[in-house]
């Protein structure tokens, strides 16, 4: 038996989603990615080798988001939302590469 399904072809627009980072000034963009970057170097420290990529990111973008909770202004702002996350990898990929 052979069955034959016909799917319709739905045509959807680019969506341009927005980029926390991009948004950012280059001043904002070198003081959240300090900020992640101390935050990985801590990370290693505490871990040393039993830490990995994965746990890394986690903890170094939960890190940004309470430093972002408790600073005022642009800074916070991109710290505690989702831009500590890409700052968060590639300051741990830095320690953690492939």
């Amino acid at each position: 038996m052979t069955l034959k399904i016909r799917v319709p072809h739905i045509e959807i627009p680019p969506i341009e989603l927005p980029h926390s980072l991009a948004d950012l000034s280059s001043d904002l963009k070198a003081k959240l990615k300090d900020a992640a970057n101390d935050l990985a170097k801590q990370y290693k420290e505490s871990e040393g080798e039993s830490g990995n990529y994965d746990n890394c990111v986690m903890i170094v973008a939960a890190g940004c988001a309470a430093a972002g909770a408790s600073m005022d202004g642009p800074v916070g702002a991109a710290l505690s939302t989702a831009g500590g996350v890409p700052a968060a990898r590639l300051a741990c990929r830095a320690i953690y590469p492939e």
